[in-house]
Formats: structure tokens, sequence, C-alpha cells
């Protein structure tokens, strides 16, 4: 018999980064890409339902260094969601 593991499929925002020539390889399970010292800034009612991060300010900041970027892709409950953690003011929504 032959006991093969059952392959596990990608989640959405891992297959995205995977196919993003800029980003691929950033991929991180959890908040494995979250910098260590912003992790308990995130709050969620189930953290299980984490299912993976990308770091896009880090992970492009060489490519775009004068854009204006993201910190954060996270994946939550099959959602994924753009996050800045750092405070910001309504009149900097444009930008």
């Amino acid at each position: 018999m032959n006991k093969s593991a059952t392959p596990i499929s990608e989640s959405r925002l891992q297959s995205a980064v995977n196919k993003t020539p800029d980003v691929k390889g950033h991929f991180r399970a959890g908040l494995g890409a979250v910098r260590s010292t912003e992790r308990q800034k995130f709050t969620v009612p189930n953290p299980r339902r984490i299912t993976g991060s990308l770091d896009i300010d880090s992970s492009t900041k060489d490519k775009y260094p004068q854009a204006n970027r993201w910190d954060y892709a996270i994946e939550y409950n099959q959602e994924t969601f753009f996050v800045e953690v750092h405070p910001a003011t309504t009149s900097e929504i444009p930008v």
C-alpha cells in the first residue's frame, strides 16, 4: 500500500504571491512574514484562520524605493487584507 502524503493546496494569497514576479518566494505561513515586533498588533477572533502573510514593504522596497507600499497582505478566513501597522491620518487616504 502506497501511503503518499496528500498534497496541501495553496491558499489564494500563496498562489497569487507565487504568480507575481516582484514578490514570488516571499509568502510565509501564518504571520511568518510579519516582523516580530509588530505581530502583537494583530488581533483576530480565531488566530488559526490566519493562513499566510506577505511583507509587501520589505519584499518590494529595493525594486520600488520611492513608491507608496502597503506593509503587509494577511490572509484570514480565506480573505486577503492589506494592512498598514503605523498610525495615519484620514488626509493620507488618497496616498
